[in-house]
């Protein structure tokens, strides 16, 4: 049950950090937000590794595992969450959302494929869940319907770019999944996984991440909601810090903790359901409205949820 409860936990995470993330995401490219948040997190499991007397146990961690715990972190944080921000910025949140929605059953395909049982059940929660999503999806798509062009090929490129996020997310969960398990038996027992294995990998991406930022374009549109127009602002620096603890330091720890005792599809299929949290975060923050269309969908997330809970 404690895996089961990490999933929940990380998926309440991630929309709290991107709801505090949209505060200031008009100070900053995708990029440069993705290696902000990841060179935080990697920083954060350095230390702990050196503060939990963890670094001694790296000269244990083979080359065909560590080649493994790097793939696993640039198909998910690199090309994952690059493209799905991508995707995000021109087609809008709520067609993103609907469209990465599709990683359980990416999850769902690959773990059939390397031998894992899935059981009936989630695939009924995937569908419950599923309507739940859509329902969201139908309510909140006039409010973004001026933004992009539908039917012109740019919708069609970022459709296949948050395809492409939601297929790495997949591989990355799966490989999460197979890395922390096989972590953990090289490791004494009683030995926290999560923080050795995110402390080789989160750094890894960092580097990858801060090359891509740099090379973005500075953006800096003038909107009457931004806190600041100095990125360098004090507010602004605490919001990009403690998203930045929340979403990637604290979230990926109990993301890979919940990938290695619950399994990469229960996971995955916790996470789509992330509109069960993230609209009420929403609102509470950034005083978004929730629709009667809005709450069924809500409720049909977590009747999916409990489905699998129980």
């Amino acid at each position: 049950m404690a895996g089961e409860i990490l999933a929940v936990a990380t998926a309440i995470t991630f929309p709290l950090a991107n709801a505090m993330f949209k505060k200031v995401d008009n100070l900053f490219t995708p990029s440069q937000i993705n290696a902000i948040r990841t060179s935080v997190g990697a920083i954060f499991f350095v230390l702990f590794i050196l503060i939990l007397d963890q670094w001694k146990f790296l000269p244990l961690v083979t080359t065909s595992l560590l080649v493994l715990l790097l793939v696993s972190i640039f198909f998910g944080q690199v090309i994952g969450d690059t493209a799905y921000f991508i995707g995000q910025e021109s087609l809008g949140t709520t067609i993103a959302l609907a469209i990465s929605g599709t990683m359980p059953f990416f999850t769902f395909l690959i773990s059939l494929l390397i031998g894992e049982d899935i059981s009936v059940t989630f695939y009924l929660s995937g569908i419950i869940i599923g309507a739940g999503i859509f329902l969201i999806s139908k309510s909140q798509i006039s409010r973004e319907e001026s933004s992009f062009n539908r039917n012109g090929s740019k919708y069609i490129f970022m459709v296949i770019t948050l395809l492409i996020a939601s297929f790495s997310w997949a591989i990355a969960i799966v490989l999460t999944d197979i890395g922390f398990n096989a972590l953990g038996e090289l490791l004494p027992q009683g030995e926290q996984t999560s923080f050795l294995g995110n402390a080789i990998r989160l750094p890894f991406a960092a580097v990858i991440l801060c090359v891509m930022g740099w090379k973005s374009r500075s953006k800096n549109k003038q909107n009457s909601d931004s806190l600041n127009k100095n990125p360098f602002d004090g507010k602004v620096i605490t919001i990009l810090l403690a998203a930045s603890i929340i979403g990637t330091a604290l979230g990926i720890l109990l993301y890979s903790e919940a990938a290695r005792l619950a399994g990469a599809a229960f996971t995955s299929l916790i996470l789509t359901a992330s509109p069960l949290f993230s609209i009420p975060i929403s609102w509470a923050i950034n005083k978004e409205k929730i629709s009667l269309l809005e709450l069924i969908g809500l409720l049909l997330i977590l009747t999916g949820v409990i489905l699998i809970l129980i």
